[in-house]
């Protein structure tokens, strides 16, 4: 790729060259710009996008909540909170579940590599925020057409990050895009069973 194409330095290019624009870049290069995140980068800013994709999540799922359950200060201060513990470490959980699933399928990736991409892959999530709090407030509001538009920003910005995140992994493990949908895949399944676990476990612990 060309230095001066959207910015993006080639992932080959030594630090002191000066880093590019990975959080532009990432949305239409994933793969190069994941490269030089493993080349160059650190999980400090991971750690950033993984909180801000949890603060996200947590947003959207409270703006459905909230008709039912109106919210205080304190209760958004515990759901955040909840969310970004609950979030960091299903990170951690994914990142380890696939450095065994890339192994079976000829990958190389480290979970420390793992994370890296994983919490990259997900930063049109993290993007959402704005929208996820706009859409807080047009529920609020009861205004429809905002909501739908909200709606399909989020939508479209969740299956920004599915590719992303697929990309992001395959690059980590230095395979195919085939192989890294199988890994997609077997992610969405562990988070399934896991969601099927949780619903199954918290009725046999309130009837106590």
């Amino acid at each position: 790729m060309s230095e001066g194409r959207f910015g993006l330095r080639p992932p080959t290019r030594p630090a002191w060259h000066g880093p590019p624009d990975v959080l532009r870049i990432l949305w239409t290069h994933p793969r190069a710009s994941v490269r030089w995140l493993l080349d160059h980068g650190g999980l400090r800013l991971s750690i950033l996008l993984v909180c801000g994709v949890c603060a996200t999540a947590v947003v959207v799922l409270s703006s459905s909540l909230a008709p039912y359950f109106p919210r205080n200060a304190w209760s958004w201060v515990a759901g955040l909170s909840i969310g970004m513990v609950v979030g960091l470490c299903q990170w951690a959980v994914s990142a380890a579940f696939l450095v065994p699933v890339g192994r079976i399928l000829g990958g190389v990736a480290t979970w420390t590599e793992l994370m890296i991409a994983l919490a990259w892959g997900g930063a049109p999530v993290a993007a959402g925020l704005p929208f996820a709090l706009l859409l807080l407030w047009s529920r609020s509001l009861g205004s429809a057409s905002s909501i739908l538009l909200c709606n399909a920003v989020l939508f479209v910005l969740y299956g920004w990050a599915i590719a992303t995140k697929t990309l992001a992994v395959a690059e980590a493990n230095r395979f195919s895009f085939a192989r890294g949908v199988a890994c997609t895949a077997a992610l969405l399944g562990l988070i399934f069973l896991e969601l099927t676990a949780f619903w199954l476990l918290v009725p046999s612990l309130t009837a106590r």
